[in-house]
């Protein structure tokens, strides 16, 4: 049975550049670039503060003509090359990775809206016997244990975190014995920890948590142990705008949690004494590794036709529309989905190989 052909609906111009980059040229039509004017002037509607009308609830051409043709023209353009981009990448079977470049060439009323895309593309990579590092790496693997001793050191460390000092003007050193400070073990206790029965079902409980994160923590020593070797084993060049693209998520990472601890990130870099350049120096080669593993399990996917579970994206997919809604296209939730549960599913494969 013959496959089945997908019609193209985005005709694109596509180049070769050096280190791996690709760059797409193209044009909209006025008519679809129009069709984006909607959702540009709704989205902007919920924001307007226009004398007379209650904020959001302003009428569309009075919002056209608070924020101007150009604007409204600009971020319409803007959403429908965020649209047409994933449709590229799918319809010509791209293998895209990091974060493209979009720029507008050319925007005028009543004319064809005109872009150039630079992006990267996965390099030629000649991959070691990826199978037989993975089983080198997997033979170290133990069947993970709890000793009663870790869980009475857990039990410990819960009742001084909600020890009650009974005179808090007392100045303790860590050489007293504050054990009679500490709340007694029993089931009246453990219930206000949680929703627990008893104190036997508290550390029952309590050990199956500390397995399931040293199983975790084994887990993760045994795959970083895994991508070296695999590493090792490929020859590929890593483009410098995959490297760049890791190195930018790294960063966003610490500043969401610097914000999250309450800090401001400049305040954290001085007291850190670095910058923002001197942290992404020392960070580059954490940053290329992860770029490394990213292409290697992409490719191990694509020799071993290996998919992501498309049950499990759809459903994280609708998550994220629930989260953000409009503000991102649902295409490039996809993509983003799809590639950490392909990455996912690569490395349960390569666990899987004994």
């Amino acid at each position: 049975m013959a496959d089945k052909k997908t019609t193209k609906t985005v005709e694109v111009s596509i180049e070769k550049k050096e280190d791996s980059i690709i760059e797409l040229t193209g044009s909209v039509t006025w008519e679809e670039l129009e069709s984006f004017k909607g959702k540009t002037l709704i989205e902007l509607q919920k924001h307007a503060e226009i004398d007379g009308f209650r904020k959001g609830k302003a009428p569309l051409d009075k919002v056209e003509a608070e924020y101007g043709t150009m604007r409204i023209l600009s971020e319409s353009a803007q959403t429908a090359l965020q649209d047409l981009y994933p449709r590229i990448v799918i319809e010509n079977n791209l293998r895209v990775m990091g974060s493209p470049d979009i720029a507008i060439t050319k925007l005028a009323e009543n004319n064809p809206l005109e872009y150039k895309i630079t992006t990267a593309v996965f390099p030629e990579i000649t991959l070691g016997d990826y199978k037989k590092t993975a089983q080198n790496a997997n033979k170290n693997v133990q069947e993970v244990t709890v000793e009663a001793k870790e869980v009475e050191e857990a039990i410990e460390q819960i009742r001084k975190m909600n020890a009650h000092t009974i005179d808090p003007e007392h100045e303790h050193t860590d050489d007293c014995d504050h054990s009679n400070e500490l709340p007694e073990m029993n089931d009246e206790f453990v219930k206000t920890l949680g929703e627990f029965e008893n104190v036997d079902d508290f550390k029952t409980k309590l050990e199956e948590n500390i397995k399931l994160q040293k199983e975790r923590e084994a887990q993760a020593k045994t795959r970083e142990t895994m991508m070296e070797g695999l590493i090792e084993a490929s020859s590929f060049d890593v483009p410098e705008v995959l490297v760049q693209s890791e190195l930018d998520k790294m960063i966003a990472q610490m500043k969401d949690d610097v914000m999250r601890m309450g800090l401001e990130y400049e305040q954290y870099l001085e007291h850190m004494g670095k910058t923002e350049d001197e942290l992404t120096t020392e960070w580059k080669p954490d940053a290329k590794k992860r770029a490394q593993s990213e292409l290697i399990l992409k490719e191990i996917a694509a020799q071993e036709e290996i998919k992501a579970d498309e049950q499990k994206v759809n459903q994280q997919v609708e998550l994220m529309k629930e989260q953000y809604g409009h503000e991102v296209p649902e295409a490039n939730m996809r993509l983003y989905v799809e590639s950490i549960f392909l990455n996912e599913a690569v490395l349960a494969w390569l666990e899987d190989q004994k």
